[in-house]
């Protein structure tokens, strides 16, 4: 069996733990205000913030843990993909200058990219569960900070997505 390269490793350190704390964050919240959150939540909100779709207190949960833990492994599985594809499924810039040889490089360009998406995506899933909550501890509609929190996230996953491009530029004086 191989061993990972330390420097993957290293580089996961941060966003597994962010990923783990969110988590962690997640469920000491609901645990705490379980018993205040009426038995039929507000699921689903419309663009003004008024709730369009209701689900009991458990499937709301059930589902977040599903849905969110699910894309989230989704983003996690991003290396694994990479190890496991032919190099004809990989679409990266610079195709040719990267595959064969420099596979170990794109397998730790990608696995750092997706770490550090589940990070987001996790963040994400955590604020949104946390306006969730309050919309329905208040019986109020869902907070406009929603736009500010998904308008941050599409600028970090813009940013990052711009990261990779230039990650897989070819160096300054690599031969051809």
């Amino acid at each position: 069996m191989r061993s990972r390269p330390r420097r993957t490793t290293t580089a996961l350190r941060t966003p597994i733990a962010l990923i783990a704390g969110f988590v962690a964050l997640a469920v000491v919240r609901c645990a705490s205000v379980w018993d205040e959150l009426p038995p039929v939540l507000m699921s689903h909100f419309n663009a003004s913030g008024r709730a369009d779709g209701f689900m009991t207190r458990g499937a709301f949960l059930w589902t977040l843990a599903a849905v969110g833990g699910g894309t989230v492994l989704m983003w996690l599985n991003v290396p694994w993909l990479t190890r496991v594809l032919p190099a004809s499924s990989l679409n990266i810039p610079n195709r040719s200058y990267w595959l064969p040889e420099r596979r170990p490089q794109i397998q730790h360009k990608l696995t750092v990219f997706a770490a550090w998406g589940a990070a987001a995506t996790t963040a994400l899933l955590v604020a949104t569960l946390e306006l969730v909550l309050r919309a329905n501890l208040q019986q109020q509609p869902l907070s406009r900070v929603i736009w500010l929190i998904l308008g941050a996230y599409a600028v970090g996953i813009s940013l990052s997505v711009l990261w990779l491009v230039r990650a897989f530029r070819i160096p300054a004086g690599a031969p051809p």
